[in-house]
């Protein structure tokens, strides 16, 4: 059994761990996948449905990543957003693009760059229907150079505020550890399980700063910049509904998709880079599809 792209035949027995799927599991698996290939414009996945799929009353975050495959011979990696539902954590793919160096010598141009990953941010806001703007309470990054500038210039191309931008915890905890600093990886574990309340949930983190005993500067600014981010994305999540009346953040990080994309990538199969740029996102998207069909 097989699916076809660009006049590319992909085989199921050909393609590491799908061998020996039972018949009416690889029907399903190449319908979904057929699926999935109708999505791909320009060579990027895009399922803007997802966004009209939103519940009314349910806070949702745009979380954005990279999965590395390989550095050698050549880089390649796969960037993604994802919508997550923030009361239940469980993540949809809504985005993904194959970034690898193009097979022409004399091409300089290193993947992804802080344009390219505005407009599609700025693509991916314009299709969410008006009236679940508001379900869009943060946008999840790590803190590199590159996604900072590709968020400043997102809201300078879209003409209005993005949603609260917040740096992912788990990498910041990551800092805190580098740093030997207990005592600020202590405050932001107790930021992640407190209850937040609608009428306390400024005072709350304020009482959580204060009870900070950390004197890196450094990584107190980081706590304090996550605080400052997290109290907006409160506001904006108690804004949705007068129903919510409390909330936990701990479904706010890339914590799932780091080793979602450890995953995904150690099952890609190498190919070279004259053909890396064309079959590389359709690899990935077979495991996303696997993964998908086995949580079923």
């Amino acid at each position: 059994m097989s699916f076809a792209y660009k006049n590319k035949i992909f085989y199921l027995d050909a393609l590491p761990g799908l061998g020996n799927l039972e018949e009416n599991v690889k029907k399903n698996f190449v319908a979904t996948m057929e699926g999935h290939i109708k999505r791909l414009i320009y060579g990027a996945y895009f399922h803007p449905d997802l966004l009209c799929e939103m519940e009314e009353s349910v806070p949702y975050s745009l979380n954005i990543d990279e999965f590395w495959h390989h550095t050698l011979p050549f880089v390649h990696k796969i960037f993604v957003v994802f919508l997550t539902n923030l009361n239940t954590g469980h993540m949809k793919l809504l985005y993904a693009a194959n970034c690898c160096l193009s097979a022409e010598p004399e091409t300089k141009r290193f993947l992804t760059d802080s344009e390219e990953v505005a407009v599609t941010l700025v693509n991916v806001l314009c299709q969410v229907p008006p009236n679940r703007l508001k379900n869009i309470v943060a946008l999840v990054s790590d803190r590199n150079k590159m996604n900072v500038r590709a968020l400043e210039d997102a809201e300078k191309m879209l003409g209005r505020n993005l949603p609260p931008v917040i740096f992912d915890s788990t990498h910041i905890a990551s800092k805190f550890n580098m740093e030997k600093d207990p005592f600020t990886r202590a405050s932001m574990e107790e930021i992640l399980a407190t209850l937040f309340k609608r009428e306390s949930y400024k005072s709350q983190l304020d009482d959580i700063e204060t009870m900070c005993n950390g004197s890196n500067y450094k990584t107190l600014q980081l706590l304090w910049g996550f605080s400052t981010s997290l109290e907006k994305i409160l506001k904006k999540v108690f804004d949705i509904d007068a129903s919510i009346t409390t909330f936990n953040v701990g479904h706010l990080s890339n914590d799932k998709l780091e080793p979602y994309g450890r995953s995904a990538v150690s099952q890609m199969p190498f190919v070279e880079k004259e053909l890396c740029a064309e079959v590389g996102i359709v690899h990935f998207l077979v495991y996303e599809v696997a993964i998908g069909l086995s949580c079923k």
